[in-house]
């Protein structure tokens, strides 16, 4: 289990837990090297379910770097030249 620091924006609630958001969830399954592939379709799911924002995974990307900002940055490239 690893652990770190996390923003109040970065904890929600669900069915009365605390749990991460689903930015920093996609972040951080980047992060631990989830393929790029994959983790466009998880980014593209949950835009298109409503789950988290354009601004939210920026937000991450800018906070995270390295292969956090280049997966979200070219997955939302991708979707906004569709």
């Amino acid at each position: 289990m690893h652990t770190s620091a996390l923003a109040a924006e970065e904890v929600t609630a669900r069915d009365g837990l605390p749990v991460t958001a689903v930015a920093r969830t996609i972040a951080d399954v980047i992060r631990s090297g989830l393929s790029s592939e994959h983790a466009a379709q998880a980014i593209t799911e949950a835009l298109d379910r409503g789950m988290v924002t354009e601004a939210d995974l920026r937000a991450q990307a800018q906070k995270h770097r390295g292969r956090v900002a280049d997966v979200v940055t070219s997955t939302l490239a991708e979707r906004a030249a569709r």
